[in-house]
């Protein structure tokens, strides 16, 4: 068992580079779309193992891609990346297309993206400040052309001591919505990145009283959550949680709650 996750876990990084060297435009048939980059795809040099974690697309057609890339043995960078429709770099995005925003000397990584109706762009993560440290919540906004939009956080970027995130939703007001990885949601405001205090408990709400799991890992950070705005307002959290023993499985655990805006814990 523990041979067959590792060979898991190897091709699942194979397969995350690949994605970001080479975005593919798929026609609804399946076969590839001749008109994006050539034959149906394109390949970015970005650096030492670059990876993908997130894409989003915006109304116009152009394709955020967000990820990592290695700087060195024990740096890692976030980086955000924007294509044209056709596949080609949107070099009017940053430097040629490519942002790299370098964090702390250590490991960061942005996991997710979103857009908000003013068209910035959102990407979050995790960073570590110190080598030692735990990850950290790490958000980036952009504005429409790579800058950073020195009006969110500081200079365009907020940390805080809570962990990683790899889900991200903005609601039509533009506040932002966050998903820690398998134990809370919380909220921004859209202006400043401030933590919104008006949301549940002063801005956080914990559902891991909401996920009765014998069977699963006792490590709140052993799920991945997907935070989802519906058209009604409320915000669905989808939890996937990995079964005790080992903290690895195949097909893991699924839990879903639903929480409306007034963050009472209403399921749908």
């Amino acid at each position: 068992m523990k041979n067959f996750v590792s060979q898991s876990i190897v091709k699942f990084s194979i397969l995350f580079s690949i994605i970001f060297c080479s975005p593919s435009s798929v026609y609804a048939t399946g076969v590839l779309d001749p008109t994006f980059g050539t034959n149906g795809r394109v390949t970015t040099s970005i650096g030492d193992y670059a990876r993908a974690a997130a894409v989003v697309i915006q109304p116009d057609g152009k394709i955020v891609v967000v990820g990592s890339v290695n700087q060195n043995s024990t740096d890692t960078d976030p980086v955000i990346v924007r294509y044209n429709s056709d596949g080609s770099l949107d070099t009017s995005f940053g430097n040629g297309g490519i942002v790299r925003t370098p964090i702390s000397p250590n490991r960061d990584y942005f996991l997710a993206a979103a857009l908000q109706p003013d068209g910035k762009i959102i990407a979050v993560g995790s960073t570590r400040p110190l080598a030692t440290s735990n990850d950290d919540f790490l958000a980036v906004r952009y504005n429409q052309n790579g800058t950073l939009d020195a009006s969110f956080g500081t200079n365009g970027i907020v940390t805080m001591n809570r962990g990683s995130s790899n889900s991200v939703a903005v609601q039509s007001d533009g506040k932002i919505v966050v998903a820690e990885r398998g134990s809370s949601v919380f909220r921004l405001n859209a202006d400043d990145g401030s933590v919104d205090k008006s949301f549940a408990d002063n801005g956080f709400l914990s559902y891991n009283y909401e996920l009765p799991c014998s069977d699963c890992n006792s490590h709140a950070g052993s799920g991945h959550s997907k935070v989802v705005i519906l058209p009604n307002g409320r915000i669905l959290v989808f939890i996937a949680r990995q079964p005790a023993p080992g903290g690895f499985a195949a097909v893991p655990t699924i839990r879903i709650s639903g929480f409306n805006l007034a963050s009472l814990p209403t399921f749908l």
